[in-house]
């Protein structure tokens, strides 16, 4: 069981819980974590398409006292009304309901079959916007839940049945290089275009990777680069020195040059700002890749229960950016659900018509994520931990 430090007063506790299931597990672990006292069973209303959620979130909370209700279909108003009162009925003790999950079919007639069994219910709500356990009733009790219950991410990616392709990286790699290239950072993106060549088959520029292609591209001879790196006469020297001696690896390698550097130097800021910042012990974390459905997550951070996912690229063209930020603001909530938040840390300027007030308006525009999402550009990078943590403390935890 995952580390949890309840503040929800006793007598919002039940020993009774009845959870709605939906496609999204998150809010039902979270209100299972801190709703239910152990002393009777967890119910879990689910249909036949979320079966196998509830299954998995039965497995991920450890419980031993429960059912699943399961024999419903989402939309019809009689079926959920009687099997949730033919559950209440043989319930023994105090009873709770929390309306979060499902469908809005399933949350209005769950609730006026609870309503109506005139039990003195407990009705509970999990707000995504603001991290509150809201309890409707005699008057409405709000508490924050957001640090309640701390997960890995491993934790949140096993609660939607994700496998790892391979273990993610818990620490920056090549510091010293990594600075150096931000440093010159005009220059390096320059010398990173001769990482790709132009595919005949496709009409496609493709990264390099055979030998006589590295070996073609020499080792720029920066000044304040490390000996490690500017004592290669070419690419395939270097490659070979550091291990890269097949062409997957050295794709691989020409990846990291032309980018993928930027995911360690941020990895680095958000693991400097972890103190300040809230972050689970170790919750800091760069490369999750998983199997089936197969996705890629830059850098992950979670503080509590809520995924802080920050997405990185070189590019500084609006098109770029934007395509880039939607696709890992799906991703973040397809696991960290409405809770999660996403910023993209990129090259864009803060001049002309990619420059990075424009992107993030205009993916809010069509996102409507309120302050959910950030873009960060090139000149935020001298600063990026400072604005980084800024962003980030202005989300709603506590």
């Amino acid at each position: 069981m995952n580390e949890i430090n309840n503040p929800i007063p006793s007598q919002y506790q039940t020993d009774n819980l009845i959870l709605l299931v939906g496609t999204n597990p998150l809010p039902n672990y979270v209100a299972a974590r801190v709703l239910w006292n152990g002393k009777g069973k967890v119910y879990f209303l689910a249909t036949s398409e979320t079966h196998k959620i509830a299954v998995r979130l039965v497995r991920q909370l450890g419980l031993s006292a429960y059912q699943i209700m399961q024999n419903i279909e989402s939309s019809r108003a009689n079926q959920i009304q009687e099997t949730v009162s033919e559950a209440i009925k043989g319930m023994v003790g105090s009873i709770g309901l929390n309306y979060t999950g499902g469908t809005k079919a399933m949350g209005i007639h769950a609730y006026l079959a609870a309503k109506a069994s005139n039990k003195g219910i407990v009705f509970s709500y999990l707000d995504a916007r603001s991290l509150e356990m809201s309890f409707d009733g005699v008057g409405t009790f709000r508490i924050s839940v957001g640090r309640a219950v701390q997960m890995g991410v491993e934790d949140l990616l096993k609660l939607h049945g994700f496998e790892l392709k391979e273990p993610f990286q818990t620490q920056p790699e090549r510091l010293e290089l990594v600075y150096a290239i931000w440093r010159n950072l005009d220059e390096w993106k320059k010398w990173a275009a001769k990482l790709r060549d132009k595919d005949n088959k496709d009409n496609k520029y493709k990264l390099i990777k055979t030998a006589d292609a590295f070996s073609n591209v020499s080792i720029p001879q920066f000044s304040d680069f490390p000996n490690d790196f500017t004592r290669h006469a070419n690419l395939l020297e270097l490659a070979n020195h550091w291990g890269y001696k097949n062409s997957d690896k050295r794709e691989d390698l020409a990846k990291w040059l032309e980018g993928g550097w930027l995911e360690d130097f941020v990895l680095d800021k958000m693991q400097a700002i972890a103190p300040q910042c809230g972050f689970n012990d170790g919750a800091v974390v760069s490369r999750v890749e998983t199997k089936d459905p197969h996705f890629e997550l830059d850098v992950v951070a979670v503080r509590g229960y809520q995924m802080i996912v920050v997405s990185c690229t070189t590019a500084d063209k609006k098109d770029l950016v934007k395509s880039k930020l939607f696709e890992v603001y799906l991703r973040a909530r397809q696991i960290g659900g409405e809770e999660a938040r996403v910023c993209i840390v990129s090259c864009a300027p803060d001049s002309g018509d990619s420059r990075v007030d424009i992107i993030e308006g205009e993916a809010t525009s069509d996102l409507n994520p309120s302050s959910q999402i950030k873009v960060f550009g090139k000149e935020d990078l001298p600063d990026l931990d400072k604005k980084l943590a800024l962003w980030i403390n202005e989300q709603p935890l506590t």
